[in-house]
């Protein structure tokens, strides 16, 4: 591998491979024990990046799960006006019958269902971009 001067493909290994250098410790500084007495190696903010990592799996879980529920029920309301309208079409039904009103009823609650997992999908997107981007001020998310 070849070591640009851009700083691009700088290595973590030395060019000895005996010894990792860590991004976060200076350079001049020595390679030493950085265990406190008390045996606790996590940051002063008490977030590690395993649970930081963690927090953002499962928030893009959380939002994919999201999406999927949108996803059904906008076929399945797309579904039920697609037959609704060919039922009515064919004369099997007319508009003022009960299965036409109970389908309609089924197509009105899959459209506000899907409003507000839209509305969600953006709430926890919104929530993801600001925990990725280490926003302090968090309030602006959760409404």
């Amino acid at each position: 591998m070849s070591i640009n001067n851009d700083g691009f493909h700088t290595p973590l290994v030395g060019s000895d491979k005996k010894q990792l250098r860590r991004y976060t410790e200076d350079e001049a500084s020595p390679r030493t024990s950085s265990k406190p007495a008390g045996g606790s190696t996590s940051p002063p903010g008490g977030d590690t990046g395993s649970s930081h990592l963690a927090t953002r799996k499962h928030m893009f879980n959380k939002r994919r799960t999201i999406n999927d529920v949108a996803f059904g029920l906008a076929a399945v309301g797309f579904v039920l006006m697609v037959v609704e309208t060919e039922l009515f079409m064919e004369k099997v039904f007319d508009r003022t019958d009960t299965p036409s009103i109970v389908m309609k009823a089924c197509i009105t609650v899959t459209t506000v269902l899907l409003l507000l997992t839209v509305l969600f999908y953006h709430r926890v997107d919104w929530q993801l971009y600001m925990y990725t981007n280490s926003v302090e001020v968090r309030q602006i998310c959760n409404f």
